[in-house]
């Protein structure tokens, strides 16, 4: 293997590391945020049907609106996470199962 293939495995790996270690937090992540769908907090507290919740980010927000939102969340986390997760895992198999060939066939080549 010469040094530019090295390099270029070397990015491949690194890509896989990088979309796994972004898909995994979004995954764990979209757990909470479905959780806060069912049940709406706000400042850590759970909130009633007549419950409106003023913060300074988002502004007066109902049970509903907080709801809701929180549901959005989990709807496109937990996808695009496990997209992410999978596939690094998936760059990451497919770059071992390559390195496991190349050193089958170094040593075939030496026999």
């Amino acid at each position: 293997m010469t040094g530019e293939d090295r390099k270029s495995a070397g990015g491949v790996s690194g890509f896989g590391v990088t979309m796994a270690l972004i898909g995994l937090p979004l995954f764990l992540i979209s757990f909470a945020a479905a959780n806060d769908a069912e049940h709406p907090k706000c400042d850590g507290q759970s909130m009633s049907s007549a419950d409106t919740c003023l913060s300074s980010r988002s502004g007066a927000q109902s049970r509903d609106d907080r709801a809701s939102d929180a549901a959005t969340a989990a709807g496109w986390m937990r996808p695009t996470g496990i997209v992410l997760l999978a596939g690094g895992l998936i760059v990451l198999a497919g770059r071992a199962a390559a390195a496991t060939s190349r050193r089958s066939e170094r040593t075939d080549q030496k026999s």
